[in-house]
């Protein structure tokens, strides 16, 4: 996993070359809205356009329990098993770290390349 600030992420100013060159992030809708991203930085997409592969970020929120959203919870909205990557094989994934219950998110982004084995280890 590579951390990086999200201005250095997005048009791969960090010059990693493996890295494509992301112009936005996409969150999905029905998650609490990150605090330390711009509200310019990301679209807010259903899962349908969240799982879809675009010149845009998928990000994903990393807690004390685990990968977020999990299907338990937000059941009525969650249409994949995203713990499990369902429906983001083989893209680039971003994660904000923000344990859920303080609500305190850090600054930076977890990005993990596509069918990395670590995806089995978080």
């Amino acid at each position: 996993m590579i951390w990086l600030e999200p201005s250095e992420l997005l048009e791969n100013r960090a010059a990693i070359p493996e890295l494509p060159c992301f112009r936005k992030f996409k969150y999905l809708s029905y998650l609490p809205r990150p605090i330390q991203l711009l509200p310019m930085q990301y679209d807010l997409v259903a899962d349908e356009e969240f799982c879809r592969a675009d010149d845009r970020l998928p990000i994903l929120i990393l807690t004390q329990f685990g990968i977020f959203p999990q299907p338990a919870s937000y059941l009525q909205n969650v249409g994949r098993n995203y713990p499990a990557f369902e429906g983001l094989e083989g893209q680039w994934i971003g994660f904000i770290e923000r344990p859920y219950l303080s609500n305190r998110e850090k600054v930076g982004i977890w990005l993990l390349p596509p069918n990395a084995p670590l995806f089995f280890n978080i």
